[in-house]
C-alpha cells in the first residue's frame, strides 16, 4: 500500500525510471517502482492512478494546511464552557423520542445540568433520564469500569443507581 498525500508523485518512462514500461510512485513514506512487459496494462495502470489522484479531495491543501476540507452545513457546535453545553444537553435529552445513548467513564447520576444548581433540581441527570424513560424513550448507558487503584469514579455506584 502506498498512501496518497500532498507529496505523492508519479513518474514513468525511460527518462524517469530507466525502463520503457517503468513506473515510480513516490509518497512521503515510501517509493515503489513497478515494471511491466505489457504496454496496455502499463497505460491502464497509469490512467487509473491519475484518475484516482484527480478525484481525491484529500490531496488539496485546505485551510490551516489541513488535508480535510472545511465542512459546510454540518450540524455541529463549538462550546467554550460547560454551562451552555449542559443546557443544550438537557434540552436535547428532553426532546428525545426513541432512544438515548450515553457512554461515559465518570458518570455522575446526581449531576445538575442547569444552573443555578441544587440537589433537588429537576434538571439532575438521573431525574431527566427517569422523565424521558417514563415517556417510553429507551435509555442506553455504558459506564466504563475504572481501575480502583488509579481512579475512584465510583462507576459501580452509578451503574447500580441508574
Amino acid at each position: 500500500m502506498i498512501p496518497f498525500s500532498f507529496h505523492f508523485s508519479i513518474e514513468y518512462g525511460i527518462r524517469s525510471t530507466g525502463y520503457k514500461f517503468g513506473l515510480v510512485l513516490n509518497s512521503c513514506q515510501r517509493t515503489l517502482q513497478l515494471l511491466s512487459d505489457d504496454m496496455f496494462a502499463f497505460v491502464v495502470f497509469i490512467r487509473s492512478v491519475k484518475l484516482a489522484l484527480s478525484e481525491n479531495h484529500y490531496l488539496e491543501i485546505n485551510r490551516f494546511g489541513s488535508f480535510a476540507r472545511q465542512r459546510e452545513n454540518c450540524d455541529s457546535k463549538f462550546y467554550v464552557d460547560g454551562e451552555e453545553y449542559f443546557r443544550d444537553l438537557h434540552s436535547e435529552l428532553l426532546k428525545a423520542k426513541k432512544e438515548v445513548f450515553i457512554t461515559d467513564w465518570m458518570l455522575t447520576p446526581f449531576f445538575v445540568l442547569l444552573r443555578p444548581n441544587s440537589m433537588d433540581s429537576e434538571s439532575r441527570l438521573d431525574r431527566v433520564l427517569t422523565t424521558i424513560a417514563q415517556r417510553g424513550v429507551k435509555v442506553n448507558i455504558v459506564i466504563f469500569l475504572e481501575p480502583k487503584l488509579a481512579l475512584n469514579n465510583d462507576s459501580e455506584h452509578a451503574k447500580q443507581y441508574l
